[in-house]
């Protein structure tokens, strides 16, 4: 298996590199024919990939779920874009003066160069073991539904209080395990669904994602974190399909899902856009100045009467990575745009406050909304939003198309191996909680990044120190006892 992936993988490079020593040659960057040609060949390569996962399925592993990341992120954005770009579509980052449409496609074919390295990585160093092999023991008990209740509950009154206190306030620490709680229960809860699948397990996951998409529309401002609840389910039903012998692919998915994709385009997302507006949201203390009416708002989105931001609100806009990649790239290429601030300004954030009390909060998604809009990254107060570079953008804005390639071997070794890390320690609380955003990070393809991963390794590599420590001096600590299957 691992053979036919190899090929495929070494057949996108140099399909991907020939592509772009042509676009180089013959100044191809708008032929939206060839760009489009290009973006189905990319999603034979990872539809290919996607089968053989699914052919081959023993269990959920990372490389599935970077392989859904992909193809949310870049590879079915890049033929929409091609196909609107044909039709005349201009394509902007933020603002429409940010035209990318001329850096679309170099972007697309850098982007597949970068996955096909970086998952590479995944298929040599990828675990034998599966996700559920090791959680399974945990769920022989009878109390599990009721544990997950329980963390799900807390994490849910976790986000709803600090949706009304200055992020600055928030201890990064605390809010990295506490404000993955309800992820935690919604994930605990779905594989108890799975492993014990009676109709009160299966009704207690989907209740608690509607509570979870309730708090999200009601006390969030971010719309990325709507559409995860859906991700959440479509995993679920994907591993019910694959374990107890479904029909993955059905007439009535295909109508649901349909359905489901003209509710947030044409509801959820001009509410929640209306909402940041009328709110007065600020995207720095993650607070609102305004005091607002959800219902009100809400009548209005359904009146026609919804308030509208710059860039787009349909559901493939907050999925399609492209734009913020193209974007900088763009930068780099036209303007020799080449800085570290960004980077220097993340990496920061990894030494603690007790040894720099003039430490400043985290401010690279500012940044970057500050730059696209302004033209500089030092205007963070006029910010209005958090958004990210990207994987391949971030890195080659740091030191071009060498730190790219080279980033994208480093970062999809270093995941594998803090994957497998925490794998072996899953029956550890704290390896279980780091997980989460692991999992939820591979569902997006890590796109959303600013500083090419540094920040990332620096911070895995000092919560699997910390684990370590842990595991060797208080072996017992936080620690499960589970019993073999």
């Amino acid at each position: 298996m691992d053979k036919r992936k190899y090929s495929y993988l070494i057949y996108n490079l140099f399909i991907s590199a020939f592509t772009l020593a042509l676009i180089e040659l013959f100044d191809l960057k708008e032929s939206y024919v060839f760009m489009f040609i290009y973006a189905l060949n990319s999603l034979l390569v990872f539809g290919l990939l996607a089968l053989e996962e699914i052919n081959h399925f023993e269990g959920l592993n990372m490389r599935l779920l970077v392989l859904i990341g992909c193809f949310m992120r870049f590879v079915l954005p890049s033929i929409t874009k091609a196909w609107g770009s044909m039709n005349g579509e201009v394509y902007a980052f933020l603002r429409p003066e940010n035209d990318i449409n001329d850096y679309m496609f170099p972007t697309v074919v850098w982007m597949n160069i970068y996955y096909s390295i970086f998952y590479l990585c995944f298929v040599r160093f990828s675990s034998s073991n599966s996700i559920e092999e090791k959680i399974k023991p945990f769920f022989k008990s009878k109390y599990i539904t009721l544990l997950a209740l329980s963390i799900f509950s807390i994490g849910i009154i976790y986000n709803v209080l600090v949706s009304f206190i200055p992020a600055a306030l928030i201890p990064s620490f605390i809010n990295t395990f506490a404000g993955n709680l309800a992820t935690l229960g919604i994930l605990i809860q779905l594989f108890q669904a799975l492993f014990n699948p009676s109709r009160f397990n299966k009704r207690v996951f989907i209740i608690i994602i509607i509570i979870s998409l309730f708090q999200t529309i009601a006390f969030g401002f971010y719309k990325g974190a709507i559409m995860i609840n859906f991700v959440y389910y479509l995993l679920y039903y994907f591993l019910d399909c694959k374990y107890h012998k479904k029909k993955l692919i059905t007439p009535k998915l295909i109508i649901a899902s349909i359905l489901l994709f003209i509710t947030i385009d044409a509801v959820i997302y001009p509410f929640m856009t209306t909402k940041r507006i009328v709110a007065g949201w600020d995207a720095g203390t993650g607070l609102a100045s305004n005091s607002y009416s959800n219902i009100e708002i809400l009548a209005d989105v359904l009146k026609g009467n919804s308030l509208s931001e710059r860039g787009e609100n349909t559901t493939a806009s907050r999925l399609d990575a492209i734009e913020p990649n193209a974007f900088f790239y763009k930068e780099c290429c036209k303007r020799g745009l080449r800085t570290s601030i960004v980077a220097k300004n993340n990496i920061e954030l990894l030494v603690p406050r007790f040894i720099n009390k003039n430490k400043h909060d985290s401010e690279a998604g500012l940044m970057v909304y500050a730059y696209a809009t302004t033209g500089s990254f030092e205007n963070v107060d006029l910010a209005l939003s958090n958004n990210y570079i990207g994987q391949f953008a971030s890195a080659y804005l740091i030191g071009g198309p060498i730190l790219a390639v080279l980033l994208a071997f480093i970062n999809g070794w270093f995941l594998m191996f803090y994957y497998n890390f925490l794998l072996k320690h899953m029956n550890n609380i704290i390896a279980i909680i780091l997980f989460i955003p692991l999992i939820l990070s591979a569902l997006l393809a890590f796109e959303e990044i600013h500083d090419g991963g540094l920040l990332r390794m620096g911070y895995n590599i000092i919560m699997m120190f910390g684990l370590w420590l842990m595991t060797l001096f208080f072996p017992n600590f936080l620690t499960i006892k589970t019993k073999s299957v």
